[in-house]
This record gives structure tokens, C-alpha cells and sequence, in this order.
């Protein structure tokens, strides 16, 4: 039993550490000791809520990973304390029932961080393609137009962001990401999106009408926006950007539907077909009003 002794003393030793680590990391949380003396507004970035899901889906996978290793020690103990009442006990039914109570703790809180990490991962893809998409419209910046990221918008059961936002001369321009996964071992011809016009089709999901609907409740908010600065109706277009993926180009539906390397000739025909309808002073009033929205703080 002296072994048995030893390894419950172990068990103590590590169930002490997780406690410890556990509550580092409550308090660490709860009480952020580097902060500015002056509140900071950021500007929001590209994927900026994403990220921010993403890194608040690290913490969670931290801490299961400590509750884990806490509840399997624990368990794994817990058939142990039979020792003083029951000295005659057998070491190998010990052994397997303390075996078992920890394996199976481990895999329950194994899978939770699993499941959680796929979420993480999703979140981090999103993030990545709203980086990718905002890449190609930093070329607007020439040509008149402020653009934004990340825009919240709030609405009946919750905020929503707009991806992108862009304000000049032929009115604002809503864009949407949508970037999706695709396994590794899927064909590259299992790789192309089209729109019907109500919905995206995508290889293994051909009813998406979330990402449509969605798109025409925040130009809705941006119209009200406008209406509201202006005085008056000022057009927005709407925009779906598929990085990573074969677009397919159909018709010229509202919201158009296409891959981020053609945002550009997009806004340039858009600029030929609609006359300016903003003027400067106009468009520097809605930007301001925008970037209202766009500044949060982050500390």
C-alpha cells in the first residue's frame, strides 16, 4: 500500500497545482492590470469581432484543459481513500477502477476542448478572410471612398457586424464575407459557389439564404443611416465576397456575388453606371458617423 500512498501524495501535489493555475487565471481575467491611464477607442480592424471570439475560445480550451486535469485527478484519486478503512484492499482493482475514472474524465473534457477548438478554428477562417477581402479594397482609398470594417449593427435579438462598409461619391457599398472550409481531400472541382439569387449553393450545402438575408438587413441599417444624415434616399449596393473559392459569375444579381480579386473592376463599373450621388461634405458627415460606431474599447 505504500505505493499506493505515494501516488495519492502525487495526485494531491498536481490537483494543488491545477487549483493554484486555475484561480491565476480567474483573477487574471477578472482584474486586467495593464491598461492606458486614458480609456483608448479603437478603430475596429478586419475580422475584429472574429478574432476577438477566437482568442475568448482559447481561454475557454485553457481552462477546460486545467478543470479537466482537475477533475480526472480527482477521480483518478478517488479510489484510493478506501485505503485506511479497507487495508487488505487488492493494488490491481485500485489500479483499474482509478485507471478507468481518469480516462474517462479525460475523454469527456478531451472532447469538449475539441469541440470547442473546431469552433475556434471556424471563428480564426472568418477572421482571415475578412483580412483578405479588406486587402483588396484599399485601392477605394483613391478613388474617394472611406472604408470601414467589422461595423456593428444593432437589431432585434442582438448586434450583427458589417463586414466592410464602403462611403463615397456613388453611394455606400455593403460587403459580406463569406469564407467556408473545404476538407483536404476534396476535389478541386467540388470547389465552385453560385448564387440563384436567393441563395448560395455551395458543393455540400445548397440552400444558403442566412448569408443573403443577412447582407439585405445591414444595407437596410445603412440606408436608415443615410436617409437619416442626408435627408434623403442614397443608394447601397451589396456585395458578397467568396474568398478561397471558384465563384461562379451568373447574373448580375443584387447582392452581387463574387471573389475578392474582383472587387475591383466591381466598384469601377458600379462607379460608370451610377452618377454621383454624395457630395464631399456628405460623405466626410456619414464617415464620421460610421466611425462612431467602429470605435470600441478593447482593454
Amino acid at each position: 500500500m505504500e505505493a499506493a500512498i505515494i501516488a495519492l501524495w502525487i495526485a494531491l501535489l498536481f490537483l494543488a497545482y491545477v487549483v493554484a493555475a486555475t484561480q491565476l487565471i480567474l483573477r487574471a481575467k477578472a482584474r486586467r492590470q495593464v491598461r492606458p491611464p486614458i480609456e483608448l477607442k479603437l478603430l475596429r480592424l478586419p475580422g475584429e469581432t472574429s478574432r476577438l471570439k477566437a482568442d475568448a475560445l482559447f481561454e475557454q480550451m485553457m481552462e477546460q484543459l486545467l478543470f479537466g486535469a482537475g477533475a480526472a485527478t480527482i477521480l483518478m484519486m478517488a479510489p484510493f481513500l478506501v485505503v485506511p478503512w479497507v487495508p487488505k484492499v487488492e493494488g490491481w482493482p485500485l489500479l483499474l477502477s482509478s485507471g478507468s475514472l481518469f480516462i474517462a474524465a479525460s475523454i469527456y473534457y478531451l472532447r469538449k476542448v475539441v469541440k470547442i477548438g473546431m469552433e475556434r478554428a471556424s471563428y480564426r477562417l472568418g477572421s482571415a478572410g475578412e483580412r483578405e477581402v479588406a486587402g483588396h479594397l484599399q485601392a477605394l482609398n483613391a478613388k474617394g471612398y472611406w472604408v470601414f470594417h467589422d461595423v456593428p449593427v444593432e437589431r432585434e435579438g442582438g448586434v450583427e457586424n458589417i463586414d466592410h462598409l464602403a462611403v463615397g461619391p456613388n453611394g455606400l457599398v455593403v460587403i459580406e464575407t463569406k469564407a467556408r472550409s473545404i476538407a483536404t481531400n476534396e476535389k478541386s472541382g467540388s470547389r465552385k459557389v453560385t448564387f440563384d439569387g436567393e441563395r448560395l449553393i455551395w458543393p455540400k450545402w445548397s440552400d444558403d439564404r442566412k448569408t443573403v438575408q443577412q447582407v439585405k438587413r445591414c444595407a437596410k441599417w445603412v440606408a436608415d443611416l443615410a436617409r437619416g444624415e442626408c435627408g434623403r434616399e442614397i443608394p447601397v449596393h451589396t456585395i458578397i465576397a467568396i474568398p478561397g473559392w471558384e465563384v461562379q459569375p451568373g447574373n448580375f444579381y443584387n447582392p452581387r456575388v463574387l471573389h475578392p480579386g474582383a472587387l475591383g473592376h466591381a466598384f469601377e463599373m458600379m462607379m460608370m453606371d451610377q452618377a454621383t450621388v454624395l457630395k464631399p461634405a456628405e460623405i466626410k458627415r456619414l464617415a464620421a458617423r460610421i466611425e462612431q460606431h467602429c470605435r470600441v474599447s478593447d482593454w
